[in-house]
């Protein structure tokens, strides 16, 4: 009888035993599965604020991450940067080889516990804030002074554009990078063709210009200096000389006059288009004499006129319901140029050469409108029945002059 519970007892201790090894070795497991849930959430949430760090544009040239050629089959290595708090960061973007023809993608590299941030070791919480972890050897870009080149990235790997923008055939813009990789347009899977998107990359060059130069007095070439434009001003001024700057395509002179013609192009090529598509407005000279009919119907005169490398237009028009007769002279430049020439004309009659009448003005550029200045009367205008006492066998005879400033001829003269 005492073996019988001798035995019992015995068995009862052991399931108790077993059954406190088996709780302890559930609260063991639990805590084990607690902390490596909790360790895979932060490596996710460092992951992820390296991320949205990688993404920022940097404000400096030099930037913590970079592409790095590889000439064997490993990997880049992190490196730390020992002002950063313990940051390290890794290089995931594509990168070259040499070894092969094609770039190759730059697998991810597992982060190290020791070699990264957590919320558990980091101690000088101001390196850690909502949009990621910061270097102190960094800055983070002022957005408020720089909004303007925010939202202009790749469509494909979402960077920042260079100077060098391509579409695909949907006319999606990608970088230079995501072309030279041979990717496929982000938004819509098709190929980037080498279609460049020049109207994208002139905005970007002149929002960067715009931001650069705006809190200086920094004087910028004109962007039609590879044209021959040889002028540069402030950011400030830039725009109004992008309206008169003679190496800016323009419109045929004719067009505001007749609506006819719908050539545009360079000044240099202005003398060959008149000569070659409108040769009857090309008979007009200086000091030739030249005559006006039926000057009781309205009428507008335009003549072509060349002198070295100054292209000039004149202007003559009869006006019936004003009854005026008006004549000027522009200059196909900028206001400066046209400010250092001068229009002469001379309406005569040749049996009567002791009576003429005679008008000096300076140049207009043809930035001015020409139905305002005839509007204006702010040129050499004769009223119609003065103009008719200058007729002889029912011609208006005149001469016109086109003269070079006297203080500007000086000035090139002692040069």
């Amino acid at each position: 009888m005492g073996a019988n519970n001798s035995k019992t007892n015995t068995t009862r201790r052991s399931r108790q035993f077993f059954t406190e090894l088996y709780q302890d070795l559930q609260n063991q497991r639990e805590g084990y599965e607690e902390n490596y849930m909790n360790f895979i959430q932060s490596q996710i949430e460092i992951h992820e604020s390296i991320q949205r760090n990688l993404n920022r544009p940097s404000p400096n040239p030099s930037s913590p991450v970079s592409t790095v050629p590889s000439t064997s089959s490993h990997i880049s290595t992190p490196s730390t940067n020992t002002n950063s708090g313990n940051i390290t960061y890794y290089d995931t973007r594509p990168y070259f080889s040499s070894s092969t023809s094609s770039a190759s993608p730059l697998p991810s590299v597992p982060l190290s516990p020791s070699n990264v941030v957590t919320p558990s070791n980091n101690t000088n919480t101001g390196n850690i804030s909502n949009t990621g972890a910061i270097p102190k050897t960094r800055k983070v870009p002022d957005t408020r002074t720089n909004s303007s080149l925010v939202g202009v990235k790749c469509v494909t790997c979402n960077t920042d554009f260079t100077s060098h923008i391509f579409q695909c055939r949907n006319g999606h813009s990608s970088c230079n990078f995501c072309r030279f990789l041979k990717k496929n347009c982000g938004l819509c899977s098709m190929a980037i063709t080498d279609v460049r998107n020049i109207t994208l990359e002139a905005t970007i060059a002149d929002i960067k210009t715009k931001h650069t130069t705006t809190t200086t007095n920094e004087r910028i070439k004109c962007r039609n200096a590879r044209l021959g434009c040889c002028l540069s001003f402030t950011i400030y001024e830039m725009d109004d000389h992008l309206q008169e700057c003679p190496y800016t395509d323009m419109e045929c002179p004719l067009k505001s006059i007749y609506q006819t013609c719908s050539w545009k192009g360079k000044i240099n090529d202005i003398c060959t288009h008149f000569n070659n598509e409108h040769p009857d407005n090309c008979v007009g000279e200086v000091d030739k004499e030249m005559t006006l009919r039926n000057i009781d119907k309205d009428q507008t005169l335009v003549y072509y006129v060349n002198i070295g490398q100054f292209n000039f237009i004149i202007y003559i028009e009869l006006n019936k319901n004003k009854r005026t007769l008006s004549m000027t002279a522009q200059l196909l430049g900028t206001k400066v140029s046209a400010s250092k020439w001068t229009y002469e004309f001379n309406v005569y009659d040749k049996h009567k050469p002791q009576r003429k009448f005679q008008y000096i003005d300076v140049c207009y550029s043809n930035t001015a409108l020409i139905k305002e200045i005839f509007n204006n009367q702010q040129c050499a205008t004769l009223n119609a029945e003065y103009a008719k006492t200058f007729i002889n066998r029912g011609c208006l005879t005149y001469k016109f002059f086109l003269k070079r400033n006297a203080k500007y001829i000086s000035k090139n003269s002692k040069n």
